[in-house]
């Protein structure tokens, strides 16, 4: 069982991930290379959100804190 996450760490993914859909898709990789650095569970975290926010359309209007 994954222990929760930590507010700071939830604003962090709901920064980047806010951030991310902003920018064109095309341009998003190279946002969350420079955004998440090596933190590999941070990324997936960002773009599993991402991967829903795309397949959803604009059905999740809130913050990545609310989807989790």
């Amino acid at each position: 069982m994954n222990a929760p996450m930590s507010p700071e760490r939830l604003q962090k993914i709901d920064g980047i991930f806010q951030s991310a859909i902003d920018l064109p898709p095309e341009r998003r990789r190279e946002f969350l290379d420079r955004a998440c650095a090596n933190d590999t569970d941070l990324r997936s975290e960002v773009e599993s959100l991402i991967s829903s926010h795309e397949q959803s359309g604009d059905f999740i209007e809130g913050s990545a804190a609310d989807v989790a």
